[in-house]
């Protein structure tokens, strides 16, 4: 017996329990879980992405490069770094 596709609301019902709030949703045609869908980013812009990806947490990519930054930055706020063997170029 075939699988039952999702309705358009239990997919957003499900991207939203995944997501919150932080992506709006009016664009999305669902067809099924693989192909892309228009997903807006609130802080970004529109981007695409398959459901099954959203639904397993990816989001938008530009948010994505923002927070691991930041988190690059906090681990490497408080290490001291050794530049005695460092030579300067002349």
């Amino acid at each position: 017996m075939p699988a039952l596709k999702k309705t358009l609301d239990a997919v957003i019902a499900d991207f939203r329990i995944k997501h919150g709030d932080k992506y709006d949703y009016s664009r999305v045609e669902y067809k099924n879980s693989i192909e892309k869908i228009e997903i807006i980013c609130l802080e970004h812009g529109p981007f695409f992405q398959a459901p099954s990806s959203h639904l397993s947490g990816s989001g938008c990519s530009i948010c994505g490069r923002i927070s691991m930054a930041k988190k690059l930055s906090k681990s490497l706020k408080n290490k001291k770094f050794v530049y005695a063997k460092v030579e300067s170029i002349k």
